[in-house]
């Protein structure tokens, strides 16, 4: 009976390694995925809100998020909820061959520029917005009067008072 013990014990100890490995699930997101895809790394999806959709309705207790290479633009606030998660446990990491994750509240313009007078670029815009930024870098938006570096309001004109 002693002889039986140490490999049952060692079988038990597997099963239950194997049955919590096999508990948990891998949704992978990459910017050039698409949000049709299962969320494997071979087919991931494209956007945050379509990895909560799928943690959403994961029967899975144990999930972690793997982010791909790339920036990530929201728009709108993402949020994990307790009715989203229901009690799961969720881990959110970058992917091992990930070097730069970027999760980026602005919205990403598309444009049609034309040239003004002066020899100025203009382009409409959809919305108004109170910060602008170009290849990661932030810009001045226009505005009256002229913005002057290191001066009082960073700028100001008689007729504006």
């Amino acid at each position: 009976m002693k002889a039986y013990f140490p490999p049952l014990l060692l079988a038990c100890i597997f099963f239950v390694t194997t049955l919590s490995i096999q508990a948990q699930q891998s949704i992978y997101v990459s910017p050039t995925g698409n949000d049709r895809n299962a969320g494997t790394k071979e087919a991931p999806l494209a956007s945050l809100p379509a990895a909560i959709k799928v943690i959403r309705t994961s029967t899975e207790q144990d999930i972690t998020l793997f982010l791909q290479n790339g920036i990530y633009h929201l728009e709108q606030p993402l949020t994990f909820s307790p009715d989203i998660l229901a009690g799961k446990k969720l881990r959110i990491t970058a992917s091992a061959q990930s070097d730069s994750v970027i999760i980026s509240g602005n919205k990403k313009l598309s444009l049609q520029w034309k040239q003004g007078k002066q020899g100025l670029w203009e382009a409409q815009t959809e919305e108004s917005f109170d910060q602008l930024w170009i290849d990661g870098n932030p810009r001045i938006l226009a505005r009256y009067p002229n913005y002057q570096k290191d001066t009082l309001f960073n700028g100001t004109a008689e007729d504006a008072l």
